[in-house]
């Protein structure tokens, strides 16, 4: 019974929906206008955010990876010298 009553609940709306649209078509053309202009600053500024974020974790990532490096020849050195004294 529910399901049947979902499905005409979404066929009303459905209906519903497309008459008003076709009855306010100057107001919603007017509306998808404004909301084009909107929308599109909108994903320029996630863009934006996104590659700005996106460089910050390579520069990190490049230098957690030298730091590692680094770490990586230090304990290479050590080593070796340990094996120069034992010699």
């Amino acid at each position: 019974m529910g399901n049947i009553l979902a499905i005409l609940l979404g066929i009303i709306c459905i209906v519903g929906g497309g008459w008003l649209i076709v009855y306010w078509w100057d107001l919603v053309k007017a509306f998808l206008g404004g909301f084009v202009g909107i929308f599109l600053v909108l994903l320029g500024l996630l863009i934006a955010a996104i590659g700005v974020t996106e460089l910050r974790s390579a520069a990190e990532e490049r230098r957690l990876r030298e730091e590692l490096k680094a770490e990586e020849l230090k304990a290479q050195q050590e080593a070796s010298e340990g094996e120069e004294k034992k010699e």
